[in-house]
């Protein structure tokens, strides 16, 4: 049930992804102002960067089994080796809850959690392919 060849580490940071988004979903539920986020999106790549521990910064690019992630106007779904999540969100800007910032450039989506001091002070990015 690896996602990532010998690698936890990487199962940890996608469920931190999860966790952020269905814990920070809001009763009141408003359409995303961005149609680029619509769609279901594969999980190509992890990057970790500027934690406080230099062990802890990775680049994960050799998925054997990639999650994968949609987007419908009001629900996110998750789906990580058949374990399917939903939960409503909101958007703002580029942000997901109010705590993840995502950018979305032809058919590659970027979700950036943001370094905090809970999380170690590390930066993690997660790419994303479009799925057509």
């Amino acid at each position: 049930m690896a996602l990532f060849k010998n690698n936890s580490k990487t199962v940890s940071q996608i469920a931190l992804v999860v966790a952020f988004l269905l814990s920070c979903s809001k009763k009141e539920v408003v359409p995303i102002a961005s149609s680029s986020l619509l769609g279901s999106w594969t999980l190509v790549s992890i990057g970790t960067t500027g934690c406080t521990d230099p062990q802890d910064n990775e680049a994960v690019t050799n998925c054997t089994t990639c999650p994968t992630i949609s987007f419908t106007e009001t629900i996110f779904t998750t789906n990580e080796t058949g374990t399917v999540q939903k939960s409503s969100y909101t958007v703002s800007g580029n942000m997901i809850n109010n705590s993840i910032i995502f950018s979305v450039v032809g058919p590659k989506l970027t979700l950036t959690i943001p370094a905090t001091a809970d999380n170690g002070n590390c930066q993690t990015d997660l790419v994303y392919k479009l799925n057509s």
